[in-house]
């Protein structure tokens, strides 16, 4: 049953999307930043404290997913439990080793989700609509995007560096499949009412206990590897390096990216075209002091551009 359950429910990322983006964004664990009041937390990780609410929110979410299979209420509980309790794991895990996701990288993934596209393309009017009906910000589900990204990053180091030899794959199946027969013989023991003195028990202990000991054992098993011999066994040939080179050439280089910011003057007139100038201008002293960022907030008319947390 339990092997089921991580068969529907697991798979790299898709849990974490189902909570993170699911129609119509009934995002979990929302509420848990606000007002928790005097609730007592059903569990703790690090900082972070689930309550039932939490643990509600997830079973409705993850019984959906489970559609089906005749699993008792209480078992899909905890199994939600117990995935709140990793995902959050994960999740301080990445954020402590230092793992990032562009801004980039984010509005990209963003984009391409059907939710916020019209005939194909993504609509900034669905985007917002759409996190407007849950009275979130767009800098928010961004945070949230770029959480689960990150989780989905770690995830795929971890599972697509990952193997199996022919013996771990052999000795699995034999296990899941073995079979074993018993037979037994039940003896019925004599109750003993008097129990034996310490003398008694020293006495019998002098006398057998050889039987008490153990030989010591030693199991090894291993493989030496000698990266000098290795490496007095490779012919460095100038030719083999060249074609190695010319080979792999891609990986030696990074193609040139360009990254471009600009400060917008909306002109609807003749009459605005000195008014434009003359801001343009206060602009240009500015930036003398101050930066960029700053400057854009504070004087540039395209909103969306001047503030680079909102797609």
């Amino acid at each position: 049953m339990l092997t089921k359950i991580r068969e529907k429910a697991q798979g790299v990322f898709s849990w974490v999307i189902l909570i993170a983006i699911t129609v119509p964004f009934a995002l979990w664990g929302i509420q848990n930043y606000v007002d928790v009041g005097k609730e007592t937390p059903v569990a703790s990780v690090g900082d972070r404290d689930f309550f039932q609410r939490d643990v509600s929110k997830a079973y409705a979410q993850f019984s959906q997913s489970l559609q089906g299979l005749d699993i008792e209420e209480e078992t899909l509980k905890q199994q939600a439990l117990q995935k709140l309790i990793q995902d959050e794991v994960l999740l301080q895990h990445v954020q402590s080793q230092g793992l990032v996701i562009t801004d980039k990288t984010a509005r990209d993934f963003i984009q391409s989700l059907d939710y916020f596209q019209v005939d194909g393309r993504f609509d900034k009017n669905q985007y917002q609509a759409l996190l407007g009906s849950q009275g979130m910000s767009s800098m928010e589900f961004v945070g949230r995007i770029k959480n689960a990204l990150m989780m989905e990053q770690f995830q795929h180091a971890v599972v697509k560096s990952s193997f199996a030899t022919p013996y771990d794959v052999e000795s699995f199946f034999k296990i899941q499949n073995q079979l074993r027969d018993i037979e037994y013989l039940t003896v019925s023991v004599k109750t003993i009412d008097e129990q034996p003195g310490e003398e008694e028990i020293e006495a019998f202990y002098r006398q057998y206990q050889d039987n008490y000991r153990t030989p010591e054992q030693v199991s090894v098993d291993y493989i030496e590897l000698s990266l000098i011999e290795l490496a007095d066994a490779v012919e460095v040939v100038d030719d083999k390096l060249r074609a190695f080179y010319e080979e792999q050439k891609d990986f030696f280089s990074t193609k040139e990216r360009r990254k471009i910011s600009h400060i917008l003057f909306a002109v609807t007139s003749e009459t605005d075209d000195a008014a434009a100038l003359a801001k343009a201008q206060a602009a240009k002293q500015q930036l003398q002091t101050e930066s960029f960022a700053k400057v854009a907030e504070a004087l540039s008319d395209d909103k969306l551009t001047a503030n680079p947390a909102v797609i």
